[in-house]
């Protein structure tokens, strides 16, 4: 499978990439990781207001089984990142639902 982000609502990523660009806003409401396989984690980082990527937000399945990973960012409003890539992911889909805020 390969990233899908047509949507305006959610994006279904399984590869490492950059989803949005330094200075494009990104809402999110929900990331939900659905791991492969125990351990499995992915990381998602955004610019600074420098430019510079960091870790925005780091998910990683538990030691010893591979139940899903809820973060929901509703309360008291969606998560604001600026741009969104998807730096690492070691197994297993992240849904990423976005907020009415979004653009793209």
């Amino acid at each position: 499978m390969a990233n899908s982000i047509t949507s305006e609502r959610l994006w279904v990523l399984d590869t490492a990439a950059e989803i949005n660009g330094v200075g494009e806003q990104t809402w999110i409401t929900r990331l939900y990781y659905v791991p492969a396989a125990a351990d499995n984690a992915c990381t998602i980082q955004e610019y600074s207001s420098a430019g510079v990527l960091r870790t925005a937000a780091y998910i990683k399945a538990g030691a010893t089984d591979a139940s899903p990973v809820d973060q929901p960012y509703n309360e008291p409003g969606p998560r604001y990142f600026n741009g969104f890539k998807l730096s690492a992911i070691s197994g297993g889909v992240l849904y990423v639902y976005l907020a009415p805020q979004n653009t793209k």
